[in-house]
């Protein structure tokens, strides 16, 4: 067994196995000192266990640790009272038992979108800068007029934009 050991630390790939093994020795030796340091083998007797005078790992520590361990304890204790937690099985949400109230409704005035009243006169200009004439106003394209904008001005037409919707003004 140690040539094979020697072997396969010659080899260098094993130095893994190596690990392994020497963390099962550690392993062993914890037990060991376990089984035979502490009283009992380390582990406590049913009977005395119940009784709640046995002596523990905390017996031969100083105060503070017997006092994080009886918080522990109290914690570990709490009573819920009733009313301080909800049923599991009962929905977050409840549903309503009532039907919902019918929404308001308001008058309000019908909206139209067709296009005030005007008139197309002329269009001038070049065709790259037209200008056209409604009601006797010259205008271009961007411009507005009775909250219509105008989008396009073609050579006998007029394209308005009013309330989201395109309108058509011919000569």
């Amino acid at each position: 067994m140690a040539a094979s050991l020697s072997s396969s630390l010659t080899a260098g790939t094993d130095k893994r196995k190596l690990g392994i093994m020497a963390g099962l020795v550690g392993v062993l030796l914890v037990v060991l000192v376990v089984r035979f340091a502490l009283p009992n083998g380390g582990a406590t007797d049913s009977a005395s266990a119940g009784s709640g005078n046995h002596t523990g790992l905390l017996d031969s520590q100083p105060e503070y640790l017997k006092t994080i361990a009886k918080i522990a304890r109290l914690q570990s204790e709490k009573v819920y009272e009733t009313g301080e937690s909800r049923d599991p099985l009962e929905p977050l949400i409840k549903e309503r038992n009532t039907a919902p109230a019918e929404p308001r409704r308001t008058e309000s005035v019908p909206v139209s979108n067709e296009l005030p009243r005007m008139s197309l006169h002329g269009i001038i200009g070049s065709p790259e800068d037209p200008i056209a004439i409604i009601d006797g106003l010259d205008l271009r394209v961007g411009d507005s007029i009775k909250g219509a904008r105008i989008a396009e001005i073609k050579y006998d037409t007029v394209v308005l934009t009013y309330k989201s919707r395109r309108h058509v003004l011919t000569v």
